[in-house]
């Protein structure tokens, strides 16, 4: 792979995982707003927009990576990239950020109205600026690509260096923030495209849900758990039940979308409605998250019917919700109102197997569920599964698992011996 492509895969890898990066040609520095998301330029305008404005580029060296910190608490890691990667071959500078490195308070807020970097106005449209920024508490992730990409960049990585930039806020006077009487005549800009960029975060979070993306969903969420949740009432574990709240219905509508049918979304989503009022500490919610996500991508990888004709999808259901029914392909057909031969061959041609043969691999994977977390008799098994004849439904276990129910037991119960 050759630089360019490195360059390009590392900026869509960081995209995946949420962060804001950019190349900025070291001409434009001075005056770009792309750097920190418009926030400057939100906050005031034409004048003293531009974070680029505070580094100077003859400072940059090649082969150095810097780290910084703004004012308002924002991170940014930015690097020299060689000329031959810059726009029309001019010297350019590569951009990650903003990003958090955690929950910014109240009184930190309050600090910037004190310092005159905020006025009360806008203290509300910073938080929801924050709301949509990606948290990292441990930036190590972030380091491994770009000292990756270093690599790939410069020929001599051996000589690649870190350095924590001094930031200094510039003298901004209190005049220059837009004034009540402003934000009553425009719209609230900062909380517009803030609010804006958390619903893309939204969207691409239920994307990846509808998709079972667990990987991906496991990069979104990492070190995350309350970052995007706004702090509605002053008790926090209210706060965190309101937001799996939210959450349960995100996923529900995600694992809609991705063609699992509402029978089974709606078991899931009422046994975690009833869950979430049980939630006693930030602890439990971060565990109830995890779990929640893991439970609503199984939904798609077990029962996501997206592949199949809206008929197969009927009949396919059907099957899942009842294993003690009459499963047969006579039945099925007449229940839909389908000639046999013609069902078979759509099942077949849809699926791989004779509906018979999926029916029977059904009834198999319960029994096993049921052999795993029951204590039911075998013959109980064995009905529960939709099979009467145990000594049929211990052949045809045997046949899918290579031992007998009762084996299989024992082989649960000691898996060493």
């Amino acid at each position: 792979m050759n630089q360019c492509s490195d360059l390009s895969f590392a900026m869509r890898l960081l995209k995946k995982l949420l962060l804001p990066n950019c190349i900025i040609p070291l001409s434009q520095l001075s005056h770009s707003t792309q750097i920190d998301l418009k926030l400057r330029y939100l906050l005031f305008g034409e004048n003293n927009s531009s974070l680029g404005a505070m580094i100077p580029p003859n400072s940059l060296q090649e082969k150095t990576i810097y780290r910084m910190t703004d004012e308002y608490y924002c991170n940014y890691i930015f690097f020299q990239i060689p000329k031959n990667h810059g726009k029309d071959g001019e010297n350019s500078c590569f951009f990650i950020g903003p990003y958090m490195k955690e929950d910014i308070s109240e009184n930190k807020l309050l600090e910037l109205v004190a310092k005159g970097l905020l006025s009360n106005q806008q203290l509300s449209q910073l938080k929801d600026y924050y709301l949509s920024l990606p948290l990292f508490t441990d930036e190590g992730i972030i380091y491994s690509i770009i000292n990756t990409l270093g690599e790939s960049l410069w020929e001599n990585n051996s000589n690649i260096c870190l350095e924590y930039v001094d930031y200094k806020a510039p003298d901004i006077s209190i005049s220059l923030l837009q004034t009540p009487e402003q934000y009553l005549e425009e719209d609230p800009l900062l909380s517009i495209e803030a609010i804006e960029k958390r619903y893309e975060k939204e969207n691409n979070f239920m994307h990846s849900i509808s998709q079972g993306n667990l990987t991906k969903i496991s990069y979104i969420f990492s070190n995350s758990f309350q970052q995007g949740m706004e702090q509605r009432v002053a008790d926090p574990i209210r706060n965190i039940k309101n937001y799996m709240i939210i959450l349960n219905t995100i996923l529900r509508k995600a694992v809609e979308q991705g063609s699992v049918h509402p029978l089974y979304i709606d078991r899931l989503s009422s046994t975690y409605a009833r869950k979430i009022e049980t939630i006693q500490s930030i602890s439990d919610g971060t565990s109830m998250q995890k779990e929640m996500i893991h439970k609503y991508c199984l939904l798609i990888k077990n029962y996501s019917l997206k592949q199949y004709s809206p008929i197969i999808q009927r009949v396919l259901t059907y099957i899942n919700f009842d294993m003690t029914a009459d499963l047969t392909l006579k039945k099925i057909a007449n229940t839909f109102n389908m000639n046999a031969s013609y069902l078979s061959n759509l099942f077949r041609k849809e699926t791989g197997q004779t509906l018979t043969d999926y029916v029977t691999q059904k009834r198999v994977s319960h029994a096993v569920y049921l052999l795993n977390h029951t204590n039911m008799q075998i013959q109980m098994v064995a009905q529960a599964c939709g099979i009467h004849d145990v000594n049929y439904f211990v052949k045809v276990f045997k046949k899918y698992v290579n031992m007998t129910p009762s084996q299989y037991r024992s082989y649960i119960s000691n898996p060493n011996v």
